[in-house]
């Protein structure tokens, strides 16, 4: 049968970064089969997967399972995609803490004849395993004992509060969107009046961007639209050319910018990273032509909005994308964006109108590659109105944003 695609890289210690030797197999609807074993010594691994399989399992002992869901249809052109597999450790069997059930080993507890103990408090905090980020999760334990069960949410501060009263093995189930249910234990021998504080880092389903790139262009970075989240820099494959690798990945729009050695932007691309495997290829990019991309200047390209939204229209999300690619072409240049409203409803709520209208442009520029050093916001309200408030063709005039180009040095 032949293989839908080809997958090529690493498998590596999250914090480290050093190679690991890991067990991979694939799932499919009729179950899970061994593949392959990345190399000792490099970590590298090639494995060729037929189209039936959905998804790539990576395992070794001593660190946390990873799933990598397989979008076959993203193959490029039958070429290998490059991967990089980060897998975190997991913690030991100790008395008194959670650790993954994997890790159990055998252990029988003490048969005293009270098995009261003074209560044991425990707050559990539940974080992402690679930000630190606090989550919401659903936490369930199960006593040994009395096979009860009990579930909790986390609170705001992404806590669980309990107290353990009688010497037992608890499982402990932590489950959150978007993220691999965590299976624990936890060990309790003896009580302590001090508030235990315990971590439970959840792993993020695997989502990882492979993209195929020129040999003449090096740089490249996302960029989280909206200015929420870190950007995030593309890693090249040890051992493997003209592939680069983002993994630290959250599901959501980003902006993917490619610029030649010089900070030139060759490139300006909207891409929707998805839970799994995400391919995308830059081949032979060409400098942006800023005479092809030159903002007008008309009169009438100012930008419209509907009564009372500041959602960006279709045709003035293309003027701005044209003219956020002329302006990362002139750094010279710098801009005021001026919000406008029409003269209806409370002039108050105007002016914080057309001040939101100013901002959503700026934020949909920023997203473009335009720094924000470079643009001055201003709300207008209905100051200064270019068509009398007499009809709804000329209120929705009013209804505007307009752009001043402004060299830097008058500014």
């Amino acid at each position: 049968m032949n293989p839908c695609l080809r997958l090529t890289g690493v498998v590596q210690d999250y914090a480290s970064h050093l190679p690991l030797v890991a067990r991979l197999s694939v799932r499919t609807q009729q179950g899970s089969y061994n593949i392959g074993v990345s190399a000792a010594q490099t970590g590298r691994f090639t494995i060729d997967i037929t189209c039936p399989a959905t998804e790539l399992i990576i395992d070794k002992e001593g660190y946390r399972q990873q799933s990598l869901v397989l979008n076959t249809s993203s193959a490029l052109s039958n070429k290998p995609i490059g991967v990089i597999i980060p897998l975190i450790s997991l913690g030991q069997q100790g008395l008194n803490q959670p650790y993954s059930q994997s890790q159990q080993t055998f252990f029988v507890q003490k048969n005293n004849k009270q098995a009261s103990i003074r209560p044991q408090h425990n707050t559990f905090v539940i974080s992402d395993a690679l930000t630190g980020q606090l989550l919401p999760a659903q936490m369930c334990f199960t006593f040994t004992k009395t096979e009860k069960k009990q579930c909790f949410e986390t609170n705001k501060a992404g806590q669980v509060s309990i107290d353990f009263t009688e010497k037992d093995i608890i499982a402990i189930d932590v489950t959150s969107a978007g993220y691999q249910t965590y299976n624990g234990n936890q060990i309790v021998e003896q009580g302590d009046t001090r508030n235990l504080r315990q971590g439970i880092r959840l792993v993020r389903e695997l989502t990882i961007l492979s993209v195929q790139v020129d040999p003449s262009v090096k740089n490249f970075e996302l960029r989280p639209e909206g200015k929420v989240g870190k950007t995030i820099s593309l890693q090249a494959i040890p051992g493997l050319a003209n592939t680069l690798v983002a993994y630290d990945l959250i599901p959501q729009q980003y902006q993917l910018v490619i610029t030649d050695q010089q900070q030139a932007v060759l490139e300006l691309r909207s891409i929707l990273i998805q839970p799994g495997l995400n391919t995308t290829a830059a081949l032979a990019p060409q400098p942006l032509s800023a005479s092809a991309v030159a903002p007008v200047s008309r009169p009438d390209s100012a930008l419209r909005f509907e009564q009372s939204n500041w959602k960006l229209l279709q045709d003035s999300q293309a003027l701005l994308t044209q003219m956020a690619a002329y302006l990362v072409q002139h750094p010279e240049l710098s801009i005021r964006i001026m919000g406008h409203t029409d003269k209806e409803g409370d002039e108050r709520l105007n002016l914080r109108l057309s001040e939101q209208r100013a901002k959503v442009v700026s934020t949909f520029l920023w997203n473009h590659g335009v720094a924000d050093e470079r643009m001055e916001i201003i709300g207008l309200g209905s100051q200064f109105m270019i068509a009398p408030s007499d009809t709804e063709e000329n209120k929705a005039k009013n209804r505007r944003v307009t752009i001043k180009f402004i060299a830097k040095e008058t500014r």
